[in-house]
């Protein structure tokens, strides 16, 4: 009962709808990822200044989108979760994808 729900909901039984929910998946992975890799770029302009301060600010900023963005996106329960994972795979270059992302 639950997957036919999900199926009427998603709108699955149409493949212009399905492309439409996939592609919305993976521009807001897509978003959450670039605003983490700049506040990355953050974190490191921090710590090449020796700002702790700053550092401990931006790190905080980077876990927010972490936590709150790309995460939950996702989690195994969450809508179109696979499109979110293979977004964040295309991703796996940048060591924090592996350490914050998928192994934490």
């Amino acid at each position: 009962m639950r997957a036919h729900v999900s199926i009427e909901i998603n709108g699955l039984n149409s493949i212009d709808t399905l492309v439409t929910h996939r592609a919305s998946k993976w521009n807001e992975c897509y978003k959450a990822i670039q605003r983490a890799i700049d506040k990355y770029a953050d974190i490191e302009g921090a710590v090449n200044d020796g700002n702790l301060l700053l550092y401990n600010r931006y790190f905080g900023e980077f876990m927010d989108y972490i936590e709150n963005d790309i995460k939950p996106a996702i989690c195994e329960t969450a809508e179109f979760s696979a499109v979110a994972k293979a977004c964040v795979m295309s991703y796996a270059k940048y060591d924090w994808i592996g350490e914050y992302v998928l192994n934490a």
